[in-house]
């Protein structure tokens, strides 16, 4: 072995055993070409509280031409943005747009007369003789309405809110004739007390409908799917 070439093979020698051994590097796939872009984060502010409502339509009764002796149904199917509807049972409810009936609640003086689920009161037989003021709400105004009134509430005011100051009329009565010959009579008494910083209050009143029934229209009498045996005449 030359000089030369004995000289090379050492220096090969040496460097291989100097480099440490090392496990291969993966191979970057990531193109030349590729831009990393990053996220974009958008930062609102949260409010401690968000204000919230429902809209309201009220009535009052001493500005209304009701007929004596009214029932809630006859006032509700007054009011806009409500349809009463008749079930299969005979029971009138109110209808809102969005809601079930079962999701409607009736209040007299805060006091719940209908309960949600299904605890549902017929529109027809409550009477509005002492009732002032009606409120129809819609959508999920309160908690306090009670559960399940995730549509509305219809709430008749007797002594509440504007009203409970005002002194109520002592005596009050009404009668209404139609051409039918359907006759009401209503009657109201009023006590009105304050004394030890407290306001008292003591209604009362009397109703009376008599009714021989509703006329049927013009030609209504020939249709082949009317049911005779449902209707009467003056002698039953």
């Amino acid at each position: 072995m030359t000089g030369g070439k004995a000289a090379g093979a050492f220096l090969i020698g040496a460097l291989a055993s100097a480099a440490p051994w090392s496990p291969l590097a993966a191979q970057d796939t990531t193109a030349v070409d590729t831009v990393e872009i990053r996220g974009i984060v958008i930062e609102v502010p949260r409010p401690a509280t968000t204000t919230g409502g429902t809209s309201a339509v009220e009535l009052s009764l001493d500005s209304l031409s009701v007929v004596a002796a009214s029932t809630a149904e006859e006032l509700l199917r007054r009011m806009p943005t409500i349809q009463m509807r008749v079930n299969s049972r005979g029971e009138s409810q109110p209808d809102l747009r969005g809601a079930e009936e079962r999701q409607i609640a009736f209040l007299l003086d805060g006091i719940p007369i209908t309960l949600g689920w299904d605890h549902r009161t017929d529109a027809s037989v409550i009477p509005i003789t002492s009732v002032r003021k009606l409120t129809l709400l819609r959508g999920l105004s309160s908690m306090l309405h009670g559960p399940n009134v995730l549509g509305g509430a219809v709430e008749f005011d007797v002594v509440r809110g504007a009203y409970a100051q005002a002194r109520p009329m002592p005596f009050g009565g009404s009668i209404s004739l139609d051409q039918e010959g359907a006759v009401r009579l209503s009657t109201t008494a009023t006590a009105h007390r304050v004394a030890d910083g407290a306001a008292w209050t003591v209604k009362g009143g009397v109703g009376y409908r008599d009714s021989p029934g509703a006329s049927l229209p013009g030609g209504a009498s020939e249709h082949p799917g009317l049911r005779y045996d449902f209707l009467g005449d003056n002698q039953g």
